[in-house]
């Protein structure tokens, strides 16, 4: 979800899904969502990525959303077996908290922040290593419901921990420490 960006590192989860076809053969039957679009400067990007998915045969399985709104977002995430987080480079994720919030299965690339955000709700592998992906990704489509449940339970706990109340509030003293001090620093 997001800009279709080179840092968003889709080709990651879509090396990934090519090695999980391969396992499955025709019981493969997943959908990638992919929602956003990409910006006038990162259309050659998309085309790379697009390119990749016509090369493993993953046209089948792969679905350009484009631009959604929170509605269909929060759609997404409430019924999606696994929000894999694949970008490289982000400072608040936003859509981390997303996933977490609506009770995702969660697959992160392990940069940070990610496992900052994530904690414990997440399935990790390493920058651009798409068999990690793909193990991850099996493990997944493997758990019984009970295990998705306290996953999901998980989750829903973490985003617990990012509450807009707390950061507003934050934010107002850090806002006010900052006047008082320059306050103190003026009467100098």
């Amino acid at each position: 979800a997001g800009s279709l960006v080179s840092y968003r590192g889709l080709e990651d989860v879509i090396n990934a899904m090519a090695r999980v076809k391969v396992t499955w053969n025709e019981h493969f039957n997943y959908k990638l969502l992919i929602a956003g679009a990409s910006p006038k400067n990162a259309l050659q990007y998309e085309e790379t990525i697009r390119r990749l998915v016509r090369k493993n045969s993953l046209i089948p399985n792969i679905v350009w959303l484009g631009q959604l709104s929170s509605a269909e977002m929060s759609w997404c995430f409430k019924n999606c077996a696994a929000f894999i987080m694949t970008s490289r480079l982000e400072a608040c994720p936003n859509v981390v908290l997303e996933a977490l919030g609506h009770g995702c299965v969660n697959l992160s690339i392990s940069n940070p922040p990610m496992p900052e955000f994530f904690g414990d709700a997440a399935f990790y592998y390493r920058e651009g290593c798409s068999q990690e992906l793909s193990d991850l990704m099996l493990k997944v489509m493997g758990l019984s419901s009970l295990e998705k449940q306290l996953l999901q339970e998980k989750s829903r706990n973490m985003a617990k921990r990012f509450s807009w109340d707390d950061t507003a509030q934050k934010t107002i003293k850090c806002l006010q420490n900052a006047i008082e001090s320059s306050k103190t620093t003026s009467d100098q």
